[in-house]
């Protein structure tokens, strides 16, 4: 059953500093620790966690800009601990999981819907022993690719579906280091960024896995200068993974949490290093040469995510060591210049960005938590979708396309549901029947 969550006025938790538009607009209730976030419109996000009270995994999907949170799945399931988040539309979506306990009917490696999140089913694993996996990429309703490791963490990559998830394959990464994020420009050039993390416990040398470094920001007074493991790599497919080169490696200098490609030539991989050195390198060649880029607030964070909205704009994030009343900081970057240059936002919150999801330029969600196991929705919004605007008459659910979700909720506006100014496609001020028939006209091509 849906569970709708509505936040009081003192979860609302407004503020304005160098990028005004940023704010807090949603607090979950405590033992929560959300994990990613993922939007299709300007207003229909998910965003997927686990509850340390109940000790399940949540997947929570808001339809009005993060205001109010329905509870589509909570399960206690020890096989698998949801990580990652990835739609491809307001139907279709993929999530990346790793195994927390290891038995022979283990669920799987993810879930993956078809209606919306009406209902979440497993996706089988690649190996009979243990695979995790840390991030999804979704690029369309067909072809998804959860991005990790199988066979006991022997074998590192790509478990791939082409088919809406009916079937899955394997692509490797001929690498010892865990393989975290990957990004795509069309199917067949990709980007993997990989690495090993410092470990998390004062006399250990082993490295901590990502899930746990993600859920670092719990521990993050435990890191220390002895650490001897930093450990990063990218790597490179011009043939959708059938084959790879490796074009970076750190050298011991950090570790790498993320990877944004904007075209082929333009990318950004993010993450951090020894006391909390943030690590940012940029390419203008499609990876041939990573060059480190500095910046005033380099000693601040440790960057888990990185999305560029365009060749310009783009924003880096993650914590510091440095927030409220012993808690993680929010620590957030923006780059106008294509990502030469970054400037950090002052904010005092004690949230820790564990995912990011831009929808564009304009408006797009953030999500994370700290040690407390409070989490929140943090929201940014320039104003432009203000006022419904309509940047494609007929695309009622602003997912970027005209298909039959947009007929469904037209007709729901006809019957008396709630309506928007993209439904009334022959611009004459009133949604009806005329304007179903016109929708459903544009998807037939007539």
């Amino acid at each position: 059953m849906l569970q709708k969550i509505r936040p009081t006025v003192f979860q609302i938790i407004f503020f304005s500093f160098l990028f005004p538009s940023w704010e807090v607009v949603y607090e979950f209730p405590q033992g929560l620790t959300l994990l990613d976030i993922s939007c299709t419109s300007p207003t229909d996000v998910w965003a997927v966690g686990l509850n340390e009270m109940t000790n399940t995994n949540q997947i929570y999907h808001s339809n009005d800009g993060g205001e109010s949170w329905e509870l589509q799945y909570s399960d206690m399931d020890l096989s698998i601990f949801m990580v990652g988040l990835d739609m491809a539309d307001n139907s279709t979506g993929f999530i990346a999981g790793v195994y927390m306990v290891w038995f022979p009917d283990a669920a799987g490696c993810g879930a993956q819907t078809a209606n919306g999140g009406g209902s979440w089913n497993p996706i089988s694993s690649p190996d009979a022993f243990i695979s995790n996996f840390y991030s999804v990429t979704t690029l369309n309703s067909q072809e998804s690719h959860l991005l990790g490791s199988w066979g006991m963490q022997t074998t590192n990559g790509l478990f791939s579906t082409y088919d809406g998830g009916n079937s899955w394959e394997t692509n490797s990464v001929p690498t010892a280091h865990w393989t975290v994020s990957a990004d795509f420009v069309g199917s067949e050039q990709i980007w993997v960024a990989a690495g090993i993390w410092p470990t998390d416990e004062e006399n250990s040398t082993a490295p901590v896995q990502p899930y746990f470094h993600d859920l670092g920001i719990m521990d993050y007074e435990n890191y220390n200068s002895d650490r001897e493991i930093y450990e990063a790599s990218i790597w490179h497919s011009t043939n959708g993974g059938n084959s790879w080169v490796q074009q970076f490696d750190s050298n011991n200098l950090g570790y790498l949490s993320d990877i944004d490609m904007v075209n082929e030539n333009l990318g950004i991989a993010v993450g951090s290093g020894n006391n909390f050195t943030s690590q940012i390198y940029r390419t203008v060649n499609g990876g041939a040469t990573w060059n480190q880029i500095s910046f005033s607030s380099q000693n601040q964070h440790n960057l888990l995510e990185i999305q560029m909205v365009n060749a310009n704009d783009g924003w880096a994030m993650g914590y510091s060591p440095n927030g409220p009343v012993g808690q993680p900081g929010t620590a957030i970057l923006k780059t106008t210049d294509g990502g030469q240059s970054w400037t950090l936002l002052s904010m005092n919150e004690p949230i820790g960005i564990l995912g990011l999801s831009m929808h564009d330029e304009h408006i797009g969600y953030a999500t994370g938590g700290n040690n407390l196991k409070v989490s929140r929705i943090l929201k940014y919004d320039d104003g432009f979708y203000d006022g419904n605007f309509c940047a494609l008459s007929g695309d009622v659910n602003g997912d970027g396309t005209i298909n039959i979700s947009d007929v469904v909720l037209t007709v729901n506006c006809v019957l008396g549901g709630t309506c928007s100014d993209c439904s009334d496609l022959n611009a004459d001020g009133v949604v009806n029947v005329q304007d179903i028939i016109l929708i459903v006209n544009t998807i037939l091509g007539n």
